[in-house]
């Protein structure tokens, strides 16, 4: 803008000179002239900046690696005469990775109401927040520059790329757990106690129809009895930011986190009975689900939270608390060939790494109670996993 400025200056001061040394009344009229437009187009847009209006809205659903929409709309009680374009300095953060990205717009203005689009990729999964940091305002000269009110924070969440999982239980448990209220009240296969009533439909078990109340409904109702046991088995994804330095480490960590989800909506088809587990700057944070709502909230909540600056934190931290006293089964998730080591757990607790590498086809290796699966990070759409942990 300063180049336009100094060019209109230039031209202005030289149509003067020009009167001095050749007397054209033409000259002076023209001089004369350049300095009232300015005065006219700095008042005007002045007055024209004072009714603008600016909108930030961050698309949803959207997933890792894909381009997040972020639409912005500008609009005027009328329509500009002098102003031309804003100019906007985004900031878009990753709450999660705690990696941030700076991006420029210049927006043409043209009528009362723009509405402009703009897609940003966004390489890992993570609460995104995307704040203004500053706006300016031109007119078509681009002599002045108006500043503008800065936008509300704008945030969304942005979830793994869907995976399939097909998922077994292995019944085999090192330990005995020492339980200290990780009770999990819901429906389960104690027939000493009804938990609820539904609906028969086809393939449930006869044996579960509560002939009673059919008889008086005309419907077959079936009872749906409680499990009164403590949940055995813990989700843990466990990775840092320092792996976000090697190569396709992003896309690693985005498959990391997928599977994470997809075993998790797996075993809730389940209706297994499992805790899910993070490291937070405050330690290890660990919830029980209950259903798809609850875990849909802890997920959110999970990309909310700022990943360890260190793979291999959240073991730590479940050695730390001798966590395998109270479980069975810990289920680790962890991206590329940098995963955390869970020797020391073995022999104490049945340990499952599931790690998303480069890997195109399943890999298995076993040690004592550890056993390590290597899951490829990329797949295509529809292609479905099946894997006994």
């Amino acid at each position: 803008m300063w180049k336009n400025r100094l060019g209109y200056i230039l031209t202005a001061g030289a149509m003067f000179l020009l009167v001095f040394f050749f007397s054209e009344p033409f000259l002076l009229y023209a001089g004369t002239a350049l300095i009232l437009i300015a005065l006219v187009v700095g008042i005007g847009m002045h007055q024209e900046c004072r009714d603008l209006e600016v909108k930030l809205k961050v698309g949803k659903g959207v997933r890792g690696g894909e381009e997040l929409p972020l639409e912005i709309t500008v609009r005027t009680q009328k329509s500009p005469w002098f102003l031309r374009c804003i100019q906007m300095d985004l900031t878009i953060q990753n709450e999660m990775f705690q990696t941030t990205e700076q991006t420029r717009l210049i927006l043409p203005l043209s009528g009362r109401a723009n509405c402009f689009t703009m897609k940003e990729t966004i390489p890992v999964c993570g609460e995104i927040e995307v704040t203004c940091s500053q706006i300016r305002a031109y007119d078509f000269l681009r002599l002045f520059c108006t500043e503008i009110d800065t936008l509300e924070l704008a945030s969304t969440v942005v979830y793994p790329k869907r995976r399939r999982l097909q998922v077994q239980l292995s019944r085999t448990a090192a330990g005995i757990p020492k339980y200290t209220g990780m009770v999990q009240n819901r429906k389960g296969s104690d027939p000493s106690e009804m938990f609820d009533i539904r609906d028969y439909t086809p393939g449930d078990d006869i044996r579960s129809i509560h002939w009673k109340l059919s008889s008086k409904t005309d419907n077959l109702i079936l009872r749906q009895a409680s499990d009164p046991a403590h949940y055995n088995t813990v989700l843990l994804p466990d990775f840092g930011r320092n792996q976000l330095e090697q190569e396709h480490a992003a896309e690693q960590i985005n498959a990391a986190i997928g599977y994470a989800v997809a075993l998790g909506e797996e075993l809730l088809r389940q209706n297994a009975a499992f805790g899910f587990a993070f490291p937070t700057p405050q330690g290890l944070k660990i919830e029980e689900v209950r259903n798809r709502s609850a875990f849909q909230q802890l997920i959110a909540l999970w990309l909310s939270v700022p990943v360890q600056e260190m793979s291999g934190t959240g073991l730590r931290y479940f050695e730390m608390n001798h966590m395998e006293e109270r479980f069975t089964k810990l289920i680790l998730f962890a991206a590329g060939d940098d995963m955390p080591n869970p020797g020391a757990l073995n022999g104490k607790i049945d340990v499952t790494v599931l790690a998303a590498t480069e890997t195109e086809h399943i890999k298995t290796s076993t040690a004592g109670t550890c056993e390590r699966l290597e899951l490829p990070s990329r797949w295509e759409a529809g292609e479905c996993e099946r894997i006994i942990c």
